[in-house]
């Protein structure tokens, strides 16, 4: 070995034995910087010095981006200064590494559901504690009450379906699955209103507020005249706005569906076929939509059609009792009538069922009684997997479940 490579091997040796000795004292050096600023913070926040923790929790965080505390104390800086989208964007920033980033999104959630009125915010919020943690009752519970609220169907069974694989559904999920076809919660107005008031041309929030304006329903009795006019009168303006609404969003299923309810009411079965011509694609999803199908073959006296199209009805929603009703009648129509009484038991079963939820004054306060009527129900539709989950769920409440109950389902 000439001269010239001695001394590069001695060279690279000692540089790599210097830096390898370097590595304890880098990590001495920066665990005592970490320690004088959480120290320098804790003051801070201790004296309410909200300017001056956030200016060490930002130096802290530039130098140590990884590291949760940085951000947690400037969420504090930015809580304390009453500073919100400052507050939740210290709360998104906490790493997931770090165990305490559970709490902190269920703090960002609850921030942007509330003070910040970011509803959308709110549900990625939730849908990334659930990533991290799949049994966070909490944001179980906030995601199904937010699509409830917004008629956000689709979504709103796949949450509650979601949330009883981990055994972690909120109690209220098994009302809205059984009022699924016609879903109206008694304060969906109060809170569409809300969101709108951020997101003022969102179609999202504009059609929920619409379609969940209260009107009179069919289980009510013993209403005075005078007020079953001024119901009505209520309901012929509802009609008149959603028909509004349609002009604007015509793809859109929940007023779409509202219409063709209404038309179906009244018999306007060429309204009715022309308005499914129309329907997107997205209805072939929706049971309403077989529902209404089965109703056009039935009024034309298309019966093995109408059958078929009332199963498929149920096959994606088989708790609809409304389909459940119509195919009754196309057995009593096809001289089937076994059939015919075990669907009237059925029906008569749901509608006692619908009656008692509607009285309740908030779908949160669901009884066990009720839901073990449900789980009957539910098995008798078919439904296996609704009654295994109710058969395990009926009567309890999920370990940690935070309530913040959004009113009533109509």
């Amino acid at each position: 070995m000439n001269v010239s490579r001695k001394w590069w091997v001695a060279i690279t040796l000692i540089v790599a034995t210097v830096a390898a000795a370097s590595v304890p004292t880098s990590r001495w050096l920066a665990k005592r910087r970490r320690a004088a600023y959480a120290a320098e913070c804790r003051a801070a926040r201790d004296g309410r010095n909200w300017d001056e923790l956030k200016r060490l929790a930002d130096e802290w965080a530039r130098r140590d981006p990884k590291a949760a505390d940085p951000w947690l104390f400037l969420a504090e800086a930015a809580e304390g200064r009453g500073d919100g989208p400052a507050t939740a964007a210290a709360l998104a920033s906490v790493p997931e590494t770090d165990p305490r980033v559970l709490p902190a999104l269920i703090e960002l959630a609850k921030l942007e559901f509330g003070l910040l009125n970011r509803p959308f915010e709110g549900e990625a919020a939730c849908i990334r504690l659930l990533r991290l943690e799949p049994r966070a009752a909490f944001a179980h519970q906030r995601l199904i009450q937010y699509y409830a609220l917004t008629l956000q169907r689709e979504k709103l069974v796949q949450a509650i379906r979601f949330a009883v694989d981990q055994r972690r559904e909120p109690p209220e999920a098994y009302v809205y699955l059984l009022l699924l076809d016609s879903l109206r919660m008694s304060n969906g107005v109060k809170f569409n209103e809300t969101w709108l008031a951020a997101h003022p041309d969102e179609e999202i929030f504009l059609v929920a507020r619409a379609i969940q304006i209260a009107e009179p329903r069919d289980e009510q009795t013993g209403v005075p005249l005078d007020e079953l006019d001024a119901a009505r009168q209520v309901s012929a303006g509802k009609l008149k706005l959603v028909e509004s609404l349609l002009e604007r969003y015509p793809a859109n299923l929940e007023l779409l569906a509202y219409v063709i309810e209404h038309s179906v009411t009244a018999g306007e079965i060429d309204r009715v076929t022309h308005l499914l011509s129309g329907a997107p694609e997205a209805a072939e999803r929706d049971s309403r939509f077989w529902r209404f199908k089965g109703w056009v073959h039935e009024t034309r006296d298309e019966l093995p059609d109408a059958e078929a199209a009332y199963k498929q009805a149920l096959e994606l929603h088989p708790l609809d009792w409304s389909a459940w009703n119509r195919l009754a009648i196309v057995y009593r129509r096809r001289q089937n009538p076994a059939e015919v009484e075990r669907l009237a038991a059925l029906v008569e079963q749901a509608r006692s069922l619908r009656i008692k939820i509607r009285k309740l004054p908030a779908a949160e306060q669901v009884t066990p009684e009720i839901l073990a009527d449900l789980k009957d129900y539910a098995a008798k539709c078919g439904v296996d997997w609704l009654a295994e989950a109710l058969e395990l769920r009926s009567g309890q409440i999920p370990a940690g479940l935070v309530h913040g109950a959004p009113g009533a389902a109509n």
